[in-house]
């Protein structure tokens, strides 16, 4: 089933794992989600993003930035389907693990990200500089890059 935009979401078939979401909203420039020194909660202690707070801060100061300079954003939601199964098969210490390595290849598979989050157990938020056309693409080449095996302990998980 081919990806199908409405006005303001598009939804990817789930697929070996993965299902995605994209949106697209406004934002100004490229740029990495900044840590704020002394906030002790800056980091998801699992996947080492920055907290949803850090990220959901600079999203809304992007989104400023875009209305005074017309630029755009878009915010993918990304879930692992099935994922509790990793869990369940292999140790919750081998979920923790897979959490911990989705965060290189999400900026690996899209380098332009200027930010992501772990929002919820096996989900995470995205956002990166680009209309609808490159969100798709940005979102089918995390759907690749997240459906590829992961290894923990040496097995394939």
């Amino acid at each position: 089933m081919d990806p199908v935009w409405t006005h303001a979401w598009s939804w990817l078939p789930a697929a070996a794992g993965v299902a995605l979401a994209a949106a697209g909203l406004a934002v100004a420039r490229r740029r990495r989600v900044g840590l704020r020194a002394g906030e002790p909660a800056a980091l998801d202690p699992v996947s080492g993003l920055p907290a949803r707070a850090v990220f959901d801060d600079a999203l809304d100061e992007a989104a400023h930035r875009c209305d005074r300079e017309g630029s755009t954003l878009a915010v993918l939601y990304l879930g692992l389907d099935d994922f509790h199964l990793v869990a369940h098969r292999h140790g919750p210490n081998a979920g923790d693990r897979v959490l911990a390595l989705v965060p290189e290849r999400l900026f690996r598979a899209v380098p332009g990200l200027i930010g992501a989050t772990r929002t919820l157990g096996d989900e995470f938020a995205l956002a990166l500089v680009g209309d609808a056309e490159q969100a798709r693409t940005a979102a089918q080449r995390l759907r690749d890059e997240v459906r590829k095996p992961f290894r923990v302990d040496g097995e394939e998980v």
